[in-house]
């Protein structure tokens, strides 16, 4: 029997969460022909590493996606995020489009040019996937997805993060921030964190992984504070994980966030993730909240404890594989997500 095809559509041009969410769908497929569709860029790279089929497109608008469709036979359409759903919403696909939000972002909250439109649309889509309850609890066009919406938490290949993680890598750190350098991800506060442990420890070291647009505003902070020598940063990183397994604690101090795939891999290494509690990140640590820092003061004084107390320390690298065991059934999520498709 024929399978059917399915087109992933993403809007962005490079490697990050949802990103990464999609390749792991594809990776662990064997039910459907699956494409990775969005506009050409560096995601190129990490595509053909994984030796997944790829469709680039010049701009993500309505008439690329209506004659990548038509060119390729697609059956159904994934749309991650916000602007690929509203895209293919309105591209004369006549197919099931599904449309997975990834993030947890603040415009949902109220009413403006972008929730109006979502909600316009979401009488197209045959389900929406959510990556974690937060995102229809909080949202304002809950009552127009509520009976199609499915919550589908992200899941890691624990197996294959623990490989990655082996490749040689010769710097040890005591705290590491990876993600997008974006005000949601909240790098700035990382930057002050490690200028407050400096103080009572100027050997401490740090390692920011990541790119975005505040890249340059991040510079200026670490030259402003002298921290040149306590933090590298090292850009987008394929493989973050040998970096990850040779470093004491993960902070992850975001503004919003859709699931917290970051702190999923990292427990996978048994690293500490102290974090802000938003979005899905409240869900993870729900009953682990010893994690959860609420202001610079409570991150800089954990660091400060964890790194003191060998004892507290273990005992937090020990709550790592109990918190992450919900997250981790590659196999039951992958039904999850055929079932969208149904």
């Amino acid at each position: 029997m024929k399978k059917k095809r399915v087109l992933h559509v993403l809007a962005s041009n490079s490697y990050s969460g949802a990103e990464n969410v999609v390749c792991t769908i594809i990776e662990n497929n064997n039910k459907y022909d699956m494409y990775y569709c969005s506009p050409s860029g560096p995601i190129e790279e990490t595509l053909k590493e994984k030796n997944i089929s790829y469709i680039p497109i010049k701009k993500l608008k309505p008439s690329e996606i209506k004659r990548v469709c038509k060119e390729n036979n697609i059956d159904i359409i994934h749309a991650h995020d916000f602007k690929a759903s509203f895209i293919c919403a309105i591209s004369s696909f006549k197919g099931k489009i599904i449309s997975h939000i990834h993030s947890n972002i603040s415009f949902i909250k109220k009413w403006n040019i972008f929730t109006i439109l979502y909600s316009i649309v979401s009488k197209r889509f045959h389900k929406v996937a959510l990556v974690s309850k937060s995102i229809i609890e909080e949202s304002v066009f809950k009552n127009k997805i509520k009976n199609k919406a499915v919550i589908i938490n992200n899941v890691v290949d624990c197996k294959k993060v623990k490989k990655l993680s082996n490749r040689k890598f010769n710097t040890t750190y005591d705290v590491l921030f990876v993600g997008r350098l974006v005000e949601p991800k909240n790098p700035i506060i990382f930057i002050e964190i490690v200028k407050e442990l400096v103080k009572s420890n100027k050997n401490i070291k740090a390692v920011m992984i990541g790119s975005g647009e505040y890249d340059d505003m991040c510079r200026k902070k670490i030259s402003e504070y002298n921290l040149t020598k306590n933090i590298d940063m090292v850009g987008f990183q394929s493989n973050p994980f040998n970096i990850i397994n040779n470093t004491k604690l993960v902070i992850m101090p975001s503004i919003f966030e859709g699931f917290g795939l970051t702190a999923i891999e990292s427990m996978c290494l048994n690293k500490p993730v102290l974090n802000s509690g938003v979005g899905g990140l409240g869900t993870i640590f729900k009953n682990n909240k010893e994690f959860i820092c609420k202001t610079k003061d409570e991150y800089v004084s954990l660091c400060k404890e964890l790194f003191s107390d060998k004892k507290k320390f273990e005992k937090y690298k020990n709550n790592c594989p109990k918190i992450i065991e919900p997250y981790i059934n590659v196999k039951k999520w992958e039904e999850k997500i055929y079932s969208l498709y149904k």
